[in-house]
């Protein structure tokens, strides 16, 4: 417990850098690819995976309470192992569908279609960490299922 003052014995230590401190496992995946369809159509999906961080549930030390008891350290300090709690693992799939059009010489038209989170997952980004009403609340979710249109020239 190096990195605190003596005054908050028992915490757990929030160096990243000390042995043991961290204990993670994360991962990502992200799987592409394009298909040529019939009508000169163009699909390409995208496959996303990321792994939920590990977390430790912590508690903030206002510096008005900590000398109120006579304490030398304020401010956020672990109340568990580093590796006691997970985030959710988020799944993505979106999808682009293409079609380029020439209208005149070299110029041309490409209109597209995106569809982002189209198993409209909603799991949480991040989790409030902090003791008190709202931990283990999600303090950020995955966008809902959304779609764009749009076009662009091409010389």
């Amino acid at each position: 417990l190096h990195d605190f003052p003596e005054g908050v014995g028992g915490s757990y230590p929030q160096t990243p850098n000390l042995p043991g401190v961290q204990d993670r496992t994360i991962w990502n995946l992200k799987a592409t690819g394009t298909y040529e369809g019939p009508y000169g159509l163009r699909f390409s999906p995208v496959f996303r995976h990321q792994s939920g961080a590990n977390f430790a549930r912590t508690i903030s030390v206002p510096s008005s309470a900590a000398a109120a008891a006579g304490a030398i350290f304020s401010g956020t300090i672990y109340a568990e192992a580093a590796d006691a709690n997970r985030e959710d693992n988020i799944w993505v799939f979106d999808v682009r569908t293409e079609k380029t059009i020439d209208v005149a010489g070299r110029a041309k038209v490409r209109a597209f279609l995106d569809l982002f989170n189209i198993t409209n997952s909603s799991a949480a980004e991040s989790i409030t960490r902090t003791t008190g009403t709202n931990y283990f609340r999600p303090a950020t979710i995955l966008a809902p299922f959304t779609a764009r249109v749009g076009f662009r020239f091409v010389w």
